[in-house]
């Protein structure tokens, strides 16, 4: 039987195979900003930017509750190890 990933650990090898992938999508993005190559208008760059934006504060906020809920998770284990 194969020996299954602890959560850290699998976090861990899907953050670090999704960062490269979600960083060069960015950079290819931000390529088409060449005005050699491409025309847009500053309404487009706006929706571009500002649709980008809104999912990097989705991201934060999903990793800001995941985290509220790890800390609340410690406390109650902290409950459960009390002894008098």
């Amino acid at each position: 039987m194969p020996n299954k990933l602890n959560k850290e650990e699998s976090f861990l090898k899907l953050a670090k195979a999704r960062m490269p992938k979600a960083l060069k999508m960015i950079k290819q993005i931000e390529n088409l900003s060449n005005v050699y190559h491409y025309k847009y208008t500053e309404a487009q760059v706006k929706k571009m930017i500002g649709d980008i934006e809104g999912s990097v504060k989705d991201l934060k906020i999903e990793f800001e509750k995941g985290l509220r809920k790890q800390q609340n998770k410690n406390v109650i284990k902290q409950f459960d190890e009390y002894e008098l």
